[in-house]
This record gives C-alpha cells, structure tokens and sequence, in this order.
C-alpha cells in the first residue's frame, strides 16, 4: 500500500540521500501541519499536557484555567453518558421481566387450557 511517503526519481528509488538529482520526496499532508524549530521554546501544561510555544501562552492556559474548564466539561459529559446508559439498561430489565413474566403466565395458561381437555 502507499502510506503516502515516496521518493521519485525517474521512478528509480534512491539511496543515497546526498544526491543532487531532480528526486522529489512526498509526504502526508498532515506531516506538515507546523514546522519544527529546535530553538523555539516548548512549554507544557502540567494539568493537561497541552504544548505551547509562548509563556504568554501558558500563562493565558493556566490563568483562564482552561484545561481544567474542558476535563469539568468532558468529565460532566462522560457522566451523563453513563447515567443515560445505566437507565437504558434499567429499562431493558424491566423489559425483559415484564416479557419473561407474560411469556411464563401465557404457558400457564396453556398448560391450564389444556388440562381442562
């Protein structure tokens, strides 16, 4: 399969990486989202592990508790998930009762109907 990685070269690969030929090398697109700076600072959110490039950045994260507003949010959403689950199972309990409790009173039935023969 292509993985969308390639070097072109008159449709001869090759090896060595020094030369200077007309190759092309292709890349994923998302590859190139942002280029990396070695020199640029990283500073990183010890809350949520969100990776900045300015102090005023992280400053802003940290101040604006941002990350600590988006896991409240995520944590609520997660629990009303599971509350709206847990009712769903509750409800095809009951169900499941309800249909195991006629099921069992229209074979008693049956069975009654069929004594009186």
């Amino acid at each position: 399969g292509n993985d969308g990685m390639g070097v072109k070269d008159g449709d001869q690969p090759s090896n060595n990486l020094t030369h200077n030929s007309a190759a092309k090398l292709y890349l994923r697109r998302n590859i190139l989202t942002s280029v990396y700076n070695p020199v640029l600072p990283i500073y990183n959110c010890v809350t949520c592990g969100t990776t900045l490039t300015s102090r005023m950045g992280l400053k802003h994260h940290l101040d604006a508790h941002l990350c600590t507003k988006r896991s409240e949010y995520l944590l609520e959403k997660r629990r009303n998930r599971l509350t709206d689950l847990s009712d769903a199972i509750i409800k095809a309990e009951i169900k499941a009762e309800i249909k195991a409790k006629a099921e069992k009173k229209a074979k008693a039935e049956k069975k009654a109907k069929a004594e009186k023969k």
